[in-house]
């Protein structure tokens, strides 16, 4: 399956007004996203459960999401309101420093910022 989208069509699925805000997803692939994140949610790595135990329950004063799609992506944490993504990248990132970075770009393209938080293993 072929991930590649126009920039300028699912930018304007994310402009329309009426749309709530929490719907970002590509629709066309959402289905097939949709079983891969419930498979990450379900199955967090220690430091995702860590860091959404000081997250969640708007204990930042904003509404966190976890395992949410925007676009093509799952992303670790987002807060909608803020357009923030907060990702937490373990071992195999590491190896994907390349498509970490397109992605990074792809989503800051669609004027969400990212900070990312690297796992280290002591």
């Amino acid at each position: 399956m072929n991930f590649n989208y126009n920039l300028n069509i699912i930018s304007k699925f994310f402009c329309e007004e009426d749309k709530p805000i929490y719907i970002t997803a590509n629709p066309y692939t959402y289905t097939y996203l949709k079983e891969i994140r419930d498979k990450n949610k379900a199955n967090p790595t220690e430091a995702e459960l860590n860091l959404w135990n000081l997250l969640r329950n708007k204990s930042t004063g904003h509404k966190i999401r976890r395992q949410h799609i925007i676009g093509n992506f799952i992303v670790d944490f987002v807060c909608l309101e803020k357009k923030l993504i907060i990702e937490v990248d373990g071992e195999i990132h590491q190896f994907n420093r390349l498509k970490d970075k397109q992605r990074t770009e792809e989503l800051e393209a669609l004027s969400y910022k990212v900070i990312r938080f690297k796992m280290r293993k002591f």
